[in-house]
């Protein structure tokens, strides 16, 4: 003969598996968002390319600079050469020598400088960051680690509470289970209401004690709240 300590019993271990349920929905949505490692990771792949182009334009000034110079050099070869003919050729000559050599100052006065200071703190921002993303991988790892124990224990704990669960289900005739799983289902997973101090813990009304009597002298068919409508339980 099934009771309603049975009928609590069954909803005792429903409970428990909801919360276990509860829990894994929870730890694989953990295991699952990485996003905060794979952010970090992005913006730091742009700032290394964007620290690759900085590098590839520093390079390609520099050689500009020294092509500059270059010329300004072969230049004064020909203009100190012996091989200039006019004062206007000479003078000429001097202007595009002076022009190249200023030419290479601008670019590393007003470009190459700047670049420079800019790479400094862009190679240490990217020195720091990748420690810091290396740091995130770590701790990503062991808690991916910790997670995972927990959900193989929490996976571990429900063959048992679904096997004591059937068991208790199995006692109970099929209106009164019908009736416990309707109103789970309506009550948030919560059919059953134990009496306490006169009160129905369920929705904490205070229940008349013809209520109270009926609850604790039901046996097949449980007495219900007048209140919330759960089934009443005096333990």
């Amino acid at each position: 003969m099934t009771t309603l300590r049975q009928l609590y019993d069954l909803q005792e271990a429903d409970l428990e598996i909801d919360r276990l349920n509860a829990l894994l929905v929870s730890l694989n949505k953990r295991l699952q968002d990485d996003s905060a490692v794979v952010s970090t990771r992005q913006t730091l792949a742009q700032r290394r390319e964007a620290l690759q182009q900085m590098r590839r334009l520093q390079a390609r000034r520099t050689q500009d600079v020294g092509d500059l110079q270059a010329k300004a050099k072969d230049l004064e070869t020909r203009l100190y050469g012996g091989g200039i003919r006019t004062i206007k050729e000479m003078e000429a000559l001097q202007a595009e020598v002076k022009g190249q050599q200023e030419q290479a100052r601008r670019i590393e006065d007003d470009e190459l400088l700047a670049l420079m200071v800019k790479l400094e703190e862009e190679e240490a921002w990217v020195e720091r960051a990748s420690e810091e993303l290396a740091k995130m991988e770590r701790e990503r790892l062991a808690l991916v680690e910790q997670l995972t124990a927990e959900r193989s224990k929490l996976e571990a704990a429900f063959p048992g509470l679904k096997a004591r669960r059937l068991e208790i289900a199995n006692a109970f005739a099929p209106g009164i289970l019908a009736q416990y799983e309707r109103l789970r289902s309506a009550k948030q997973g919560r059919a059953m209401a134990k009496v306490e101090r006169e009160m129905c813990n369920g929705c904490r009304i205070t229940l008349p004690a013809r209520d109270i009597q009926r609850a604790r002298m039901a046996k097949d068919q449980p007495a219900l709240c007048p209140s919330c409508g759960r089934m009443l339980f005096v333990g």
